[in-house]
């Protein structure tokens, strides 16, 4: 038997930052290659999965808008962002 520590249930809090460090580095890894664009809310096959779960996921979002102002102080404050732009486009 192993004396493996078992890592308690994330809180939304934690899933929601670890979601948000993800989407840094994805964006990072976008400015130190060649650029492009970063679809979020839609899956590896192009299909629309959508935002509205992510929406809900803080009170100061509420619906698109908050959406792409919440994305853009993210990268803001863990960036040096000067090429990035934040669109929320309906597919």
């Amino acid at each position: 038997m192993t004396n493996e520590r078992r890592r308690a249930p994330a809180t939304p809090e934690e899933v929601r930052k670890e979601l948000e460090s993800a989407v840094v580095k994805t964006v990072a890894g976008f400015l130190n290659g060649h650029g492009g664009r970063l679809l979020i809310g839609v899956d590896d096959r192009e299909a629309d999965v959508g935002l509205v779960q992510d929406y809900g996921s803080s009170a100061k979002i509420g619906g698109p808008d908050g959406f792409a102002r919440h994305l853009m102080q993210i990268l803001l404050d863990r960036l040096v962002v000067a090429y990035v732009s934040v669109r929320v486009l309906s597919l």
